[in-house]
């Protein structure tokens, strides 16, 4: 057995130990009579923060109290057991009436145990094994919802509108949360079900490692699962690669959090609108490409931990989450300039990738209106009417620059003749080369600059230094380069 395997059930079992010691009853008696049918209770529970429960040991009679987030109720899970237990034996017709009525009378209290009976002992044998794994199986359970919270900064925001309130007030919680591959915003996208569901299969399937067959069963048979995503589930289940695509998945997820935040390289083109878009943002980094298809070419058989993967994919691994901690420390400790006009920006940052991708309009061909009015809504228009303002403003689906910024022009200077028929007013007007916004170039990468850590004196040697890097090479400042070499 994988030393990693028995860690965990050596752990779990010692959590299932000390609580069975103790002599505490969750969730009370049976709510009903009726044992053809299970009950709708939880067998563990894990909190978002730790609780206080006050519980007498069993030979003592000094209560004491723990704080722990994680709980396995030893009740519910006993009452289960006991009418699997009931309904296997109820459900064999070989069996006489009058036994399994004695035995239903005697679970519901109607009339004492009796412990010599034979049905009781068969009952007894085939309850006490599956009772014995239900307290070892559901505190790994709960232990994956804890390694989950442990990780996802998301687990307790999503789902909780009181705590979503408060928690997007902070902008470093909401810069880290916002680029994530797998994160979403409630507030827009409110899905309660399907966030349950996600957690409850990440539970699972710590419950279950192994257990593809267990694992499902026991999700689509989970309460707080939607329909929808136990058939999803059961889809992506069934794919053999499993591993390989959880890989991938979480590289891309990674290198999509510094990449929109960084707005480096790729990350300067497409939306960021859904978890598909920054899928195909990381997908297109150089980097990233290369080290999924070392994930590709992996032995699925092979990979059961992280130790088991190739150095190379470590180190390119290791590189994602250095960027990203990168990131971090240039968000908290550095300032970064003011984006009014990201596409406008783009382009006065990097001219020529921006021709790349930009055409500059002649506003005297008559494909564009100088500006929209009611006769000519059918044609697009260089300026639209801002009616509440009371005045134009350009066509916010173009870009629309200043000439002299962009080709760092005196203002007393006279524009070339080559720049004449594309101005119409004080500015010049490109559209993308592509309908598609995934191709188009919508953001300037992010420059951070002036530190505001550490004493005056160290702040000034930092900017010295950063000064004297010539300007075509301040790639440097590219928060997931900096200090790592090109």
């Amino acid at each position: 057995m994988p030393r990693y395997r028995r860690k965990i059930i050596v752990t779990a079992f010692e959590d299932a130990w000390n609580l069975t010691k103790s002599d505490f009853v969750l969730s009370g008696k049976l709510g009903r009579t009726d044992l053809s049918e299970d009950q709708p209770d939880a067998y563990g529970y894990h909190f978002r923060s730790p609780v206080d429960y006050t519980f007498t040991p069993k030979g003592s009679g000094e209560p004491q109290t723990i704080s722990d987030k994680n709980f396995t109720l030893l009740g519910p899970i006993a009452q289960r057991e006991m009418i699997r237990a009931y309904k296997k034996i109820y459900n064999d017709r070989l069996r006489e009436p009058e036994d399994v009525n004695r035995l239903r009378d005697m679970i519901l209290g109607n009339i004492p145990f009796d412990h010599d009976d034979p049905i009781v002992r068969e009952f007894e044998e085939m309850r006490e094994p599956n009772l014995i794994e239900q307290a070892l199986l559901t505190p790994m359970h709960e232990a994956g919802h804890e390694a989950h919270q442990m990780i996802d900064p998301g687990y307790v925001y999503r789902g909780n509108d009181l705590l979503a309130g408060e928690l997007s007030k902070d902008p470093e919680y909401e810069a880290q949360r916002k680029f994530g591959l797998f994160d979403y915003d409630t507030f827009f996208s409110p899905n309660p079900k399907a966030e349950a569901s996600l957690k409850e299969y990440i539970a699972y399937m710590s419950e279950f490692p192994h257990d593809e067959g267990r694992m499902l069963e026991n999700l689509i048979g989970h309460p707080d699962v939607g329909a929808r995503y136990a058939n999803r589930a059961t889809k992506i289940a069934s794919i053999e690669e499993r591993k390989k695509r959880n890989l991938e998945n979480a590289i891309l997820d990674s290198a999509s959090r510094y990449l929109g935040r960084t707005a480096y390289g790729v990350g300067q083109f497409g939306t960021r609108d859904s978890s598909s878009a920054k899928k195909r943002m990381a997908s297109k980094d150089p980097n990233v490409r290369a080290l999924l298809r070392q994930v590709r070419r992996l032995n699925e058989d092979e990979i059961s931990s992280y130790e088991d993967l190739p150095q190379s994919i470590k180190d390119g691994i290791s590189n994602l989450k250095m960027r990203n901690a990168m990131t971090d420390f240039y968000e908290k400790y550095f300032k970064t300039p003011y984006v009014a006009d990201a596409k406008r920006d783009a382009a006065l940052q990097n001219l020529d990738l921006f021709l790349e991708h930009y055409d500059a309009i002649n506003t005297k061909d008559g494909e564009y209106v100088e500006e929209q009015t009611w006769d000519s809504e059918d044609k697009p228009a260089l300026y639209h009417w801002d009616h509440y303002e009371g005045y134009r403003i350009p066509n916010p689906n173009l870009v629309a620059i200043d000439p002299w910024k962009l080709y760092q022009l005196d203002m007393y200077d006279e524009l070339p003749e080559h720049l004449e028929q594309s101005m119409s007013g004080e500015y010049m007007f490109f559209k993308p080369k592509s309908d598609k916004r995934a191709n188009q170039l919508l953001r300037p990468q992010t420059e951070y600059y002036s530190p505001d850590f550490g004493t005056d004196k160290v702040n000034e040697m930092i900017r010295t230094a950063y000064n004297r890097i010539p300007m075509r090479d301040r790639d440097m400042f590219d928060s997931s380069m900096a200090f790592t070499g090109r």
